[in-house]
């Protein structure tokens, strides 16, 4: 027997007196996932389209857009999707996922990341979080009275 491989008996008769056995495999074991980040992409996707009318539906401004970088790709691997800038800490673009216009099927996911590119290395939307000033007020504010 292979080392990634169990044995299962499952007794199946067709005909009398003639039991059958089945293998059934195991999956591989995790492999080690290398440590390495993300690299820095070299390229921009600089030609997106910021007044597709998916985005325009949803209330998505122009300005909006350019200050995330994103907007619907005509072409590539993101071809035909909403393709959304991925940050590392630094800043740089490690990554463009890509958001399916309308309905996922299992060929076709509602989000599309590039091959190799290793989504729990990164906390989306982080860098641009971390250095804009935030302009929404606190959630709560604490009055200094007791609850009655």
């Amino acid at each position: 027997m292979q080392r990634n491989e169990t044995r299962l008996d499952f007794l199946k008769t067709n005909e009398p007196g003639e039991p059958k056995t089945m293998k059934r495999r195991v999956s591989s074991p995790l492999k080690e996932e290398s440590s390495e980040p993300n690299k820095p992409l070299k390229f921009r996707l600089d030609k997106l389209e910021r007044s597709h009318p998916y985005l325009v539906e949803r209330g998505l401004t122009t300005e909006t857009l350019v200050d995330f970088g994103a907007g619907f790709c005509a072409e590539g691997i993101m071809a035909g999707r909403i393709a959304i800038p991925i940050h590392n800490p630094k800043g740089d673009v490690v990554a463009y996922a890509g958001r399916l216009i309308g309905e996922p099927t299992d060929d076709n996911p509602k989000y599309k990341l590039p091959p190799g590119f290793r989504k729990s290395l990164e906390l989306i939307n982080f860098f641009p979080s971390s250095t804009t000033p935030s302009t929404i007020a606190p959630p709560f504010e604490f009055a200094n009275e007791p609850i009655s």
